[in-house]
């Protein structure tokens, strides 16, 4: 059957960027995009024809980094957020009293979207204070980034960090005045704390199942028809994806990253056990297809644990990498020569030249066309790293709703020239440099694409008012291409997605506005009136 949107603002996100009235799809397939009277002419009898009275039409959004199934992980338990009503130490530990209600001995209490920042004290809370609340149930608590977390002394004890019989990143530990453990743990220790804690709170395919439908059908509620994800439960969540798209219950395409959350040691183990599998980059269908493999190579932006080249503005500092420059060249190398498209989390410009220097030796190496390698986040890329990018044909893959949540703590941190070349997206773009824009869900609480949209052109900080390198915005049909036909390129796929022309998947989002007569606050804020996959209809509001 054929379904007709007409009467419409259609971004086709072709070549000329060419703004249409209607487009005609039949099964999963575009026949038709144009002027509403030569759609109209096309219909049958069984056609079904909706009026759309203005509003924007768009390819289905591509959310090129986004953590499906994380929350099993990074997100689950309680909600620590200042919008849970979350102000102060005290706070927390009024929270902490009352989970522990009823609790077996060595029951854990977890919770995560703790922002520190957002506290009347402006600092994390110590275990001590966490033992005030539960002196007797573990509790352990992630920050917003997901990067860090706070543990109490019985989280210390079961985790077996205080005895030594587990050891653990030394330089990822924070101690106090004594050098006494304060419970605060930093990245790589932390993803190896959180997979102890995963131990007593395993996750099942049941729970892994549940958490990805739930997911997807919010994706489609945001317009969101294929997603990149960026990793969590390893192969778990791979074969589940698999499964769930071969049983036709996913309604949103998966480009999986090959990722584990779990630690640096994990991850290493996890990727090189894809390079030795014999498959690589592009194994599947348009439903679900093999991604990049994927490092994390230094910390969160928001927190101040990223790699830099100049120390952290507010603490005079330099964070570790996660893994030395010998490590990076090693895996990347061999997964570049095995096929493999290669990604790497990289937030500060020291991250980013590691895996540049990276790719520049896989390739001197082993030359390849077309590998299209990418980089997640790229927070920090002065210019002369964004020269690199573009001779190396990388895609950096930037997260502009970043400065909406923790824009005030990057212009604080990252002060200096560098400042001007946060989330550089206007210099990338200016240089020719595919980008991309994603949410990075659940690591944010919103995946919204408009909000990203919104962001890149703005560059605003709402509640404040202050805007992190300004010189950096974007114009709307950009920060649209960057969600659309750039994002289906960097999975190989633009040949069939990513814009609305004649022969391409009917992946489409109809908004509830006229996204060219709004400004960038009202883009925020617009939201989905329907949503088609593979030609079907999967949300209307």
């Amino acid at each position: 059957m054929k379904t007709l949107l007409y009467n419409g603002e259609v971004f086709t996100v072709n070549e000329q960027d060419d703004i249409q009235q209607a487009v005609l799809f039949e099964d999963n397939r575009i026949i038709f995009v144009g002027s509403d009277e030569d759609a109209l002419a096309l219909c049958d009898a069984d056609t079904e024809k909706i009026d759309v009275e203005g509003r924007s039409i768009l390819p289905g959004f591509i959310d090129t980094h986004i953590h499906v199934a994380c929350r099993l992980v990074l997100s689950k338990g309680y909600d620590m957020s200042k919008r849970s009503g979350i102000f102060c130490i005290k706070d927390i530990q009024d929270r902490l009293r009352e989970y522990a209600k009823g609790l077996k001995e060595d029951e854990w209490i977890v919770c995560h979207g703790l922002t520190f920042e957002d506290l009347d004290e402006h600092r994390w809370p110590t275990r001590w204070e966490l033992d005030e609340a539960c002196p007797n149930t573990p509790v352990a608590i992630s920050h917003s980034s997901g990067h860090t977390g706070v543990y109490n002394t019985r989280a210390l004890e079961l985790c077996h960090l205080l005895d030594g019989q587990i050891q653990y990143r030394e330089e990822n530990i924070v101690r106090n005045e004594n050098g006494e453990p304060t419970g605060v743990l930093e990245e790589v220790a932390h993803f190896k704390f959180a997979h102890k804690v995963d131990e007593y709170n395993p996750v099942t395919d049941e729970k892994l199942e549940k958490e990805i439908l739930e997911t997807v059908r919010k994706m489609n509620s945001f317009g969101i028809t294929t997603a990149h994800d960026a990793g969590g439960n390893g192969t778990d969540t791979i074969r589940m994806f698999q499964k769930l798209s071969e049983e036709n219950k996913m309604t949103c395409r998966i480009y999986p990253m090959l990722f584990t959350l779990m630690g640096k040691d994990d991850n290493v183990k996890f990727v090189n056990a894809q390079i030795h599998s014999g498959f690589h980059t592009g194994l599947g269908d348009e439903y679900f297809k093999i991604g990049p493999v994927k490092l994390m190579i230094d910390g969160s932006g928001a927190s101040g644990t990223c790699a830099t080249r100049e120390p952290i503005s507010n603490t005079g500092l330099l964070a570790p990498s996660s893994m030395s420059q010998e490590e990076v060249d090693d895996i990347i190398v061999r997964a570049h020569k095995a096929g493999f498209q290669v990604t790497a989390h990289c937030i500060g410009d020291r991250g980013v030249d590691m895996v540049l220097k990276a790719y520049e030796k896989a390739q001197e190496l082993y030359p390849r066309e077309d590998c299209r390698h990418r980089i997640e986040h790229c927070m920090i890329a002065e210019p002369d790293l964004l020269e690199r990018i573009k001779k190396l044909d990388v895609t950096p893959v930037m997260n502009p709703a970043f400065i909406n949540l923790w824009g005030t703590s990057f212009n604080k941190f990252y002060q200096g020239s560098r400042n001007d070349y946060l989330i550089a997206l206007r210099s990338a773009l200016d240089m020719g440099i595919n980008c991309t824009i994603a949410s990075d869900w659940e690591c944010i609480p919103d995946m919204s694409p408009v909000k990203g949209i919104a962001s890149a052109m703005d560059r605003t900080v709402y509640e404040t008012g202050e805007t992190v390198a300004a010189m950096q915005s974007i114009k709307l049909m950009e920060a649209i291409r960057c969600l659309t036909i750039n994002a289906a390129k960097i999975s190989f796929e633009e040949d069939i997605k990513g814009s609305i022309e004649v022969g391409k998947l009917a992946d489409i989002v109809v908004m509830k506005g006229k996204m060219t007569e709004m400004s960038s606050r009202e883009i925020s804020e617009l939201e989905v009136e329907r949503t088609y996959f593979d030609g079907r209809l999967v949300y209307r509001a």
